[in-house]
């Protein structure tokens, strides 16, 4: 029965914080939120929380887990280009650039962390040449024009992206 299912889910993602966090992934596009990017960085912010070592860097299974939730991230959004829903492609591309370029020289293997924020800035630039609504255009020209100026992004050689992104 569902509500014994619902109860059963509740409590093992309790006890297993790996499964809460892929629960969270995975669902994370059909979860009504106030705010969507918000429930993305929550999301990023809690796996990176759980993904660092006492000297703040990640660890090696921490950043594979960092990776597999990217993954299931970038698959939601290629559904959403799919299905025409173009503000959550550009939410989830934004707060994967936002949340893993700080950490590039923390990780495990940096380039990893370069390949999913360049990922991410791919998906803007299918954005691009969708057929989106003008005010979608315009907040994504806001954001890059925004967080260029970001001194994170320029110590992680990450401002090339934007300009690109703004050409």
């Amino acid at each position: 029965d569902q509500a014994a299912l619902h109860t059963f889910i509740q409590n093992y993602a309790s006890k297993n914080k790996n499964f809460a966090i892929a629960l969270k992934a995975r669902f994370a596009s059909v979860v009504e939120f106030s705010d969507n990017k918000e429930k993305y960085l929550q999301l990023l912010d809690a796996v990176i929380k759980q993904s660092r070592k006492k000297d703040r860097t990640l660890s090696f299974h921490g950043e594979r887990k960092l990776m597999k939730v990217a993954d299931e991230l970038f698959q939601q959004a290629e559904l959403a280009l799919d299905q025409r829903h173009y503000v959550t492609v550009r939410l989830i591309a934004e707060s994967v650039i936002e949340k893993f370029t700080p950490i590039i020289r923390k990780s495990y293997h940096p380039s990893n962390m370069v390949g999913l924020v360049k990922e991410a800035f791919q998906l803007l630039h299918k954005l691009l040449k969708a057929p989106v609504a003008p005010t979608v255009l315009e907040d994504l020209w806001e954001y890059a024009i925004k967080e260029v100026k970001k001194i994170t992004y320029k110590i992680n050689e990450i401002t090339p992206h934007f300009y690109h992104l703004l050409i």
